[in-house]
């Protein structure tokens, strides 16, 4: 079978295990090409992404993160190398459009939405723009089906596009690469080492972590808190804050960090907290349980479909630091908290790369009958 799969947001894992599945091409843009190692056998083709006037009026403004983007050469591509099956991650860029007008007028060649996406946007721009593009699919009849990272994005597909065909395919984890620490020591000296892996960005919810962790100081409850950020953006209003709330000296920012070194880290933590609002996915939750961590996570987190609740971590309400800081409390209990971190390793390998990959291919035959 041979597929092509645009933008998407795999792991170095996953494009092994595809290539050895599938012949693969893995379309991308020119500017930012992924560098794979020898043994994959996925062939990278790269696209020339088209100058949009109003793209960079929306990003010099900051009106908001993304304008839809499309490529010069992506129909041309597509029609010199003839994929069986097209899969592409979300549907609000012209490219998702430009592969729909491709199968239009090639009907040998299916369509495959793999989507992030689980609600509709606050931003107004963002919203009139998701509402178009929406619309769109609604009257489309060239799209084969829907994979959604969460149950709460295939409701959100079976809600809006309901003749659309839509299966929940979770991103797979390597969990070769992300492992357990066999001589782990858990609460050393009775501290909670607590790890928040996300971008300094508000949605992120830090602020809700800093008020649990100015009310766990009060109930004297020894804490560590490590911050792991892809840059510095925002992190100066974070500093202030955690120095308003007293909590200063617990508190470590850093960035940038290879991911040998990120893996390092959970191995050195006890749980890992992602409080964010309408997180589409959040990966650092099963990479942590790969790591054998336990997990804190808002209930409007996408990443809770790797989650069993109580079992392999604890899932609080979005916004009630009230929540958070019980949830704290409760990973304070060492035996429960490594009960979980035990379960939550156990549970990740439901999604390691060879079971999903197998799964994907599985649809995707489906999909061509």
């Amino acid at each position: 079978m041979k597929i092509a799969t645009i933008f998407p947001i795999f792991t170095e894992a996953h494009y092994q295990a595809l290539g050895a599945s599938f012949e693969h091409l893995l379309f991308c843009d020119s500017q930012t090409l992924p560098v794979l190692p020898p043994t994959c056998q996925s062939k990278i083709v790269p696209l020339d992404r088209k100058f949009s006037l109003w793209g960079e009026i929306v990003k010099r403004l900051r009106l908001q993160r993304s304008w839809p983007i499309s490529f010069t050469n992506l129909e041309a591509k597509l029609v010199l190398e003839k994929p069986e099956t097209i899969v592409v991650t979300d549907f609000f860029h012209w490219y998702f459009w430009q592969c729909e007008n491709f199968v239009s007028r090639h009907k040998e060649t299916k369509l495959v939405l793999y989507s992030e996406t689980k609600q509709w946007p606050r931003h107004p721009l963002s919203f009139v723009m998701m509402h178009f593009f929406i619309r769109k699919l609604r009257h489309t009849k060239n799209v084969s089906g829907v994979f959604t990272f969460s149950e709460a994005g295939a409701d959100f597909f079976r809600r809006e596009v309901p003749q659309l065909n839509v299966t929940v395919l979770p991103v797979p984890i390597d969990t070769v690469k992300f492992n357990i620490n066999a001589s782990k020591k858990w609460l050393p000296h009775g501290r909670l080492r607590i790890i928040m892996n996300a971008r300094f960005v508000a949605y992120k919810r830090h602020i809700d972590l800093f008020f649990a962790l100015a009310q766990l100081r009060r109930q004297n409850i020894p804490f560590s808190l490590t911050c792991i950020s892809r840059d510095s953006y925002g992190q100066d209003k974070l500093l202030v804050l955690v120095k308003r709330l007293g909590v200063e000296p617990w508190v470590t920012f850093l960035w940038a960090r290879p991911m040998e070194e990120v893996i390092s880290l959970y191995h050195q933590h006890d749980v890992l907290v992602l409080p964010s609002y309408n997180e589409a996915i959040g990966l650092a939750v099963p990479e942590a349980m790969a790591c054998g961590l336990p997990t804190i996570t808002s209930d409007t987190v996408g990443a809770n479909v790797y989650v069993i609740p109580n079992e392999t971590g604890l899932i609080v309400k979005t916004g009630i630091v009230e929540e958070i800081t019980q949830a704290l409390i409760a990973c304070t209990e060492i035996n429960r908290l490594e009960a979980m971190g035990q379960k939550a390793r156990v549970r990740s390998e439901e999604f390691a790369v060879p079971f999903l990959v197998a799964q994907f291919k599985h649809l995707l035959q489906t999909i061509l009958l």
